[in-house]
This record gives structure tokens, sequence and C-alpha cells, in this order.
């Protein structure tokens, strides 16, 4: 075996055990404050994101600065599906330690799970930069530590491969092609040829997994789309018989009703003919209401405006003048509230005239009603169906999607980033807590 094979393999076994390696951690001390704020909120239920909380901000309390913990919660706030209150203690944990691979793999997930496409492939970028500098580091390890970073870079590198894969393929077109490339080609450059292989390889893989899916989603489609065009010409044949019928019945019910129309007619006019000078004379008592109404406003006002200066003013002699222009203006507006108490009650005969007129043009109808209820209530639901059957028939006509909802459903599957790339939550919750407790 070459030298180039046996380091693709090394990569391999590498990307095969992503979840299995630990690295060292800061803050040992606090580990079993860590370890309960990442015990008590590992649920979805309020118990524990309430039970999460108190014991995340008793530790910060306690331990005001630590940075561990920022990366430790988030992971409880994803477990938790708070990804945006992850997404925020992700971007504190990062702002102090920029160069963690693990926080950087959870951020450019966050961020492409929520569809910010464009920054997920910028901290990607980050990513490869913080891989790129871990590889170029050489610290004193003993050989356990050392296997356990280069399976740290393999997991780091695959993970990056799969997530440019998604942006190429399930996700193509949420990023600019152009940025796209460039960001994949700094990517590639910061690999050496043993990683960009496995990041070629990983990259195509999901690529190959989308073509799968899609095609999948395609077949179904297809069937789908061949049931539907047969049940729709048998449904157009069933449309058009019932609209010759319906057609039919309609001209009949339009000769009988056209005569019970002409009398309704009739008695619509001599109604409006009466109704119209009430109509006329209840505006001309509402226009002049208003202006009465807007006068006594105005005097209210003005009242009212006295009042408060005659409060206010320390003179006795102006207080007094001040006091007897507002009763003078008291009186006045009782005369106006009288003539507008005048105008209501002519308003109120003439409303009551109308109603009387209304009532008895509703009992003159009540004749005619009788007879066109039930042909106008048959004359209408057939125009309604006639109507339910144009628009069927317009749509029936359209090419079907064939979008049924097993079709749907294999097509969000293939378009998910979670078909492809699942972050390990149970896993980098046990590397923590495991380096934690370790001594």
């Amino acid at each position: 075996m070459s030298a180039r094979q046996a380091a693709l393999s090394v990569a391999i076994a590498c990307c095969t055990c992503a979840t299995s390696f630990i690295l060292p951690l800061p803050a040992r001390a606090a580990a079993p404050s860590i370890a309960e704020v990442l015990n008590a909120g590992w649920d979805t239920t309020p118990e524990a994101r309430a039970a999460g909380e108190r014991a995340y901000q008793q530790y910060v309390k306690d331990h005001p600065g630590d940075r561990q913990v920022l990366y430790a919660y988030a992971l409880v706030k994803m477990q938790q599906r708070q990804y945006p209150e992850a997404v925020k203690l992700l971007e504190k944990y990062l702002a102090i330690e920029s160069s963690d691979l693990y926080a950087w793999r959870a951020k450019s997930f966050l961020s492409m799970l929520l569809r910010q496409t464009d920054l997920s492939l910028v901290e990607l970028d980050k990513l490869s930069q913080a891989l790129a500098e871990d590889m170029a580091a050489r610290p004193a390890e003993d050989e356990a530590v050392q296997r356990r970073r280069r399976e740290l870079q393999g997991m780091t590198v695959s993970y990056l491969g799969r997530m440019i894969g998604y942006l190429e393929g399930p996700a193509e077109g949420a990023v600019n092609r152009a940025t796209l490339t460039a960001a994949k080609d700094k990517i590639r450059e910061r690999l050496g040829d043993t990683w960009q292989e496995i990041f070629n390889s990983a990259s195509s893989a999901v690529v190959d997994e989308y073509a799968v899916l899609a095609t999948a989603k395609d077949d179904a489609q297809w069937q789908e789309i061949a049931k539907a065009e047969k049940a729709k010409r048998e449904r157009m044949l069933e449309i058009e018989r019932q609209a010759i019928a319906l057609a039919t019945r309609q001209d009949e019910l339009k000769a009988s009703f056209a005569k019970v129309e002409e009398e309704v007619a009739a008695e619509n006019a001599e109604y409006a003919r009466q109704d119209q000078p009430l109509a006329d004379e209840l505006s001309r008592v509402a226009s002049e209401a208003a202006a009465v109404e807007s006068d006594l406003n105005n005097v209210t006002a003005d009242i009212f405006s006295l009042r408060r200066q005659a409060e206010r003013e320390k003179d006795p002699i102006l207080r007094a003048r001040l006091l007897r222009e507002s009763d003078r203006l008291a009186g006045l507006a009782a005369r106006i509230d009288a003539d507008l108490q005048v105008l209501e009650r002519r308003a109120a005969v003439v409303q009551r005239d109308r109603a009387a007129l209304a009532l008895r043009h509703q009992q003159n109808l009540a004749g005619y009603n009788t007879a066109a209820a039930t042909m106008q209530k048959e004359f209408k639901t057939i125009e309604t169906s006639l109507k339910r059957g144009a628009s069927e028939r317009a749509k029936l006509q359209k090419p079907a999607s064939g979008n049924t909802g097993q079709v749907i459903a294999l097509n969000k599957q293939a378009v998910a980033l979670t078909s492809y790339e699942a972050f390990p939550l149970e896993a980098e919750k046990q590397r923590l807590l495991d380096e934690l407790a370790a001594p």
C-alpha cells in the first residue's frame, strides 16, 4: 500500500469515528455544575426548560466569565429546539473561543438549518480556517491525544464536504453560485491532498444521495400524474352532462320567474316613489341636527374653558366675570339643546313613517315572494352549480402536478438538511460529559 493510500485509509477511519474523540477543555473545576446544566435541561418539556435555565443562571452567577458553560447550554437549547437562543450562546462563545471546531460546526449547522445559507457559508469558511490552524499546529501531545485530534480533523473535513455538497445539490440556488464556488475553492486550498479527497468524497456523496431521493420523488410524481389525468378525463365528461341538465332546468325557471319579477319590480318602484321624500326629509333633519350639535359642542367647550379659567383666577372680580359669562353660555347651551331635541323628535317621526311604509311594502311583497322564493333558491343553486362546474373544468384543464401528500413528503425529505447531515447532539453531550468527568 502506498503512503498516499495509507493516509487516505486513516482519514476515512477518522471520519467514521466522529463521535468518539475527546480533547481537553478548560474549567475542569466547574465540571459538576456544567454537567448539571446539561442534564437538567435535556428535554423539550416546559419543566425541563425551566430547570435548565435555573441551573444555567445559577452557574453563571457562581462562575462569572466562564465560557465553557456557554457551549454546554447552547447544546441544551438545541436539544430543546430553541435554535435562536442556541445561536446567541454560540456567538458569545465563539467571540472568545474562535478556534473551537466543535462550536463552529454547531453554529454553521444551525445557520443552515434556519435557512441562513449565506451566513452558514461564511461560518463554514471560518471553520475551515480554524481547521487549517489546528492541522498546522504541532503541540507536544501523547499518541492517544494526537489520534483523537486526527479524528476530529477527519470529522470536520467530512462535515465541510457534506455541507458544501448540500448547497450544491439539495439547496442549489440558496447561495450565489459564484460565491459558493469561491468558498469551496478556499476551503479546499486549506486542506492537504488526502483531506481534499475526503472533502470531495463527502461532497459528492450528498449530491449522489440527493439524486437518489429526487429520482424517487420524480418517479412517484409521474405515477400520480398518470392517475390524475385519467381521473380528470372522466370527471370532465361528468361535468358536461351535469351542465346540460342544469342549463335546461335554468331556462324553465327563467320563464316562470320573469312574470313574478316584473310584479316585484313594480312594487319596488312604488315603494321607492313613496319612500324617497321621507328619505330626503330625514337627510335634511339629520344635517340640521349635526349643525346644531356642533354649535352645542362649541358652546359646551367654551363653558368648560371659562370655568377652568375661573378656577385658576385669583382676582375675585375677574372670577365673577368669568362665571357670569359661563352662566350666560349655559343658558345658550340649554336653548341649543332644546332645538336639538326638537330636531331629534322630528327625525323620529320621519323614521317611524318610513318604518310603517317599509312594513306595508314587505307585506305587499309577501305574496310575490312566496312564489318567487322557491324558484329563486333553485335558480341560485343552479347558478352556483354551473359556476362550480366551470371552475372545476378550468382547473381540470391545467396539467396535473402530481403533488400528492406522498410526493410532497418525498420532496421535503430530498431538500431537508437533516436527510444528509444530522447534528450528533447526544454524542456531543456525552463527549462533553466525559471531558468534564475526566481527571
